[in-house]
């Protein structure tokens, strides 16, 4: 089975499964994060599925460019993240990444998260499914600033058109039967845990201890990391990490 991946995704986490030119270009790429897709299209590659991500880079660039694997494919499209483009929604990348999704003989579309790359499954009408990685409700009463309020206008506008929505927990689903009024049932599918963390240093305990950080890298690489977060971090030898 072909599968499009449309979210945000950098290269550098697929970097060993793409061929050698590819791949070192992959690392030092500007990739917009998404390790959740990075995951995700590990694991559909392991299982057997071809895999294309159409993607975008996080800093401005004019032309799309490709990095090739075996059964898997990463498309970053051109982007202008400026000021106009946060106004409307990234709505040319939108139809950039729609233009990009109906050349790739897919058999399914798979997009991440509720905004422009759900807007480009829709744009361009072909069968596919949606994940969501946060309530846009719940986002905006705990940042309660103009870009948040146009995402949620945003995901409310895109709402009518996900017929088939997974959510990566019990709560976030909640969310969006309550707060965003979604009337079809919600799967529950968390995030995949990368498979390297077997090799993770830990001490034996009766039970383990899972610490659970938001960001795109670890927190030991963030110098404005809270004082308490990197002390958390620092005390906890037997961790369990996952974003």
């Amino acid at each position: 089975m072909h599968i499009a991946l449309c979210g945000p995704c950098s290269p550098a986490y697929l970097s060993d499964l793409l061929h050698e030119d590819d791949a070192q270009h992959a690392r030092t790429y500007p990739g917009l994060g998404g390790r959740p897709v990075a995951d995700l299209a590990r694991g559909l590659r392991s299982g057997g599925h071809d895999v294309t991500i159409v993607t975008m880079p996080a800093t401005p660039a004019d032309e799309p460019k490709v990095f090739r694997g075996h059964g898997l494919t990463i498309l970053s499209v051109p982007a202008r993240h400026t000021r106009a483009s946060r106004l409307d929604g990234y709505r040319t990348e939108a139809r950039i990444m729609a233009d990009a999704l109906q050349q790739v003989a897919t058999d399914l579309v798979h997009a991440h998260w509720t905004y422009e790359f759900e807007w480009a499954a829709q744009l361009s009408r072909l069968p596919h499914v949606t994940t969501s990685h946060d309530c846009p409700t719940s986002i905006f009463r705990q940042m309660p600033d103009r870009t948040r309020l146009r995402r949620l206008l945003q995901a409310t506008r895109l709402r009518a058109g996900i017929s088939h929505l997974s959510a990566v927990s019990p709560y976030t689903a909640d969310a969006w039967h309550a707060q965003m009024r979604y009337p079809r049932p919600i799967e529950v599918i968390p995030n995949s845990i990368p498979d390297d963390i077997s090799s993770t240093a830990r001490r034996p305990a009766r039970t383990p201890t899972i610490l659970d950080i938001g960001g795109q890298h670890p927190p030991e690489e963030h110098e404005g990391t809270p004082p308490g977060l990197r002390r958390s971090y620092e005390m906890q030898p037997h961790r369990l990490c996952c974003a």
